[in-house]
């Protein structure tokens, strides 16, 4: 099933506007400023296995982090919070396939953006 639009998507105030496209595979955020312009996007993929998150922004470029979804338990017994965790193992060219076979609901300017920016991350 291809991403789709999840609205309306929560703003976090002093943030960059936010919107998320989800699908059962993979959750796509991206963020714009005031003009419209895209600062920073997220592609999180392998949800339900081992979820793992491909993020740029304008301020701080290129990272990829693994989600430690919090599932042992803590002191009190209790799940922990979710949290992001350094992972070095980044295959792009298998990101980039995913998002582009999940991505046709995904306006084009969009999608063109982040496909330059992954093959940007690619290159170097």
């Amino acid at each position: 099933m291809p991403l789709r639009e999840i609205s309306p998507t929560r703003q976090v105030k002093g943030e960059d506007k936010r919107k998320w496209f989800a699908s059962s595979t993979m959750d796509l955020i991206v963020w714009s400023n005031e003009i419209d312009e895209i600062t920073g996007f997220q592609i999180c993929y392998g949800k339900g296995n081992e979820e793992k998150a491909f993020t740029w922004t304008a301020r701080n470029g290129f990272s990829h982090l693994k989600v430690d979804d919090g599932e042992r338990k803590g002191e009190l017994g209790r799940k922990a919070s979710p949290v992001l965790t350094v992972d070095a193992d980044c295959d792009v060219p298998a990101i980039v396939s995913l998002f582009r076979s999940e991505a046709e609901n995904i306006p084009e300017d969009i999608r063109r953006f982040i496909l330059s920016r992954t093959s940007e991350y690619a290159s170097s």
